[in-house]
C-alpha cells in the first residue's frame, strides 16, 4: 500500500490486489479520517479500479459515500483528487499506445509516496508505531490513547493520559482500555460532559457513582438514563433533575 496525505483529513491509497486466477487490479481509494470530540473513523471510498491485463477501467462513485461529511471535509477536495486518481487508470482504457505514459504516473505516484513521512494513523494500523513517536503522539488526545494502547515499553502513560484527558471522550476511553490509568483523574475529565460523566459510571470499575451522578445530571437525557442502567444511581436525585431542567 504507497498512501499520500493529500489534506488534513484526506488520503490517496493505491494499492495492487491480485486474484486467485494471477489477474493484477489497481485500486485507488479515498481515506478519509474523521476525528471529532465524540467520534472517531476511517472510510475508504474506491473511485477507480483498472485490470492490468485488460486496459480495462472502472470509475465508481463516491458522492453518496461522503453525503454527510460536507461539515467536516471540502468535497471538492475529495473529488479533485478522485478525477486525478481516475484519470490514471483511464489511461490504460483508452489508448493502449500510451501504457508507458501511465506506468509512469503510476512511477511518479508511487515515489511520490515515498516522500510524504509516515502518517501516526498509517504506523498505528500497520504496527510499526515505536517509542520515538511518542512526542508526536502527545500533541493529540486521540493519538495519546492510541499510542498509550500499543503497551510500548517505556511509554510515559501518566503524561499520554493527562493529553489524553483533555476531552471527555478519550478520558473515558483511557480509564476503560489502559492498564494503570488513574480512574479518579480520568474520571474528573470525563464528567466535564454529562453523557461522558454517565457512560463513566455504566462502565468503568471502581467509579464514584455520586461523583459522575451529579455532573451527568446537569442534562435531563443522560440524568434520565443514569437512573435506568447505572447500579446504586440516586433515581430520586435523577429524577428531581429531569423536572428542574424540564
Amino acid at each position: 500500500m504507497n498512501e499520500i496525505k493529500l489534506d488534513s483529513n484526506i488520503y490517496l491509497d493505491f494499492h495492487v490486489e491480485k486474484y486467485p486466477n494471477g489477474r493484477l487490479t489497481g485500486v485507488v481509494d479515498i481515506v478519509l479520517v474523521l476525528n471529532n470530540m465524540s467520534n472517531f473513523s476511517v472510510s475508504e471510498i474506491t473511485v477507480g479500479k483498472w485490470d492490468f491485463c485488460s486496459y480495462t477501467s472502472e470509475k465508481i462513485s463516491f458522492n453518496e459515500n461522503v453525503k454527510g461529511f460536507e461539515n467536516i471535509i471540502d468535497l471538492n477536495i475529495v473529488n479533485k483528487y478522485c478525477e486525478d486518481a481516475y484519470n490514471v487508470a483511464k489511461l490504460f482504457r483508452d489508448n493502449y499506445s500510451k501504457q508507458s505514459s501511465c506506468m509512469n504516473m503510476l512511477n511518479k505516484l508511487l515515489k511520490d509516496s515515498k516522500l510524504v513521512p509516515q502518517t501516526f494513523l498509517y504506523k498505528i494500523n500497520s504496527n510499526i508505531i515505536t517509542i520515538k513517536d511518542q512526542e508526536e503522539a502527545l500533541t493529540d488526545s486521540c493519538w495519546s490513547f492510541y499510542f498509550a494502547n500499543e503497551k510500548i515499553p517505556g511509554s510515559d502513560i501518566e503524561a499520554l493520559q493527562a493529553k489524553a484527558c483533555e476531552n471527555p471522550y478519550w478520558a473515558y476511553k483511557f480509564a476503560y482500555y489502559i492498564l494503570g490509568a488513574d480512574i479518579k483523574y480520568c474520571q474528573e475529565h470525563a464528567c466535564k460532559d454529562p453523557k461522558w460523566a454517565y457512560v463513566f459510571a455504566r462502565d468503568i470499575p471502581g467509579a464514584d457513582i455520586k461523583y459522575c451522578q451529579e455532573h451527568a445530571c446537569r442534562n435531563p437525557e443522560w440524568a434520565y438514563n443514569f437512573a435506568l442502567y447505572v447500579t446504586g444511581a440516586d433515581k430520586e436525585y435523577c429524577k428531581q433533575a429531569c423536572e428542574h431542567t424540564a
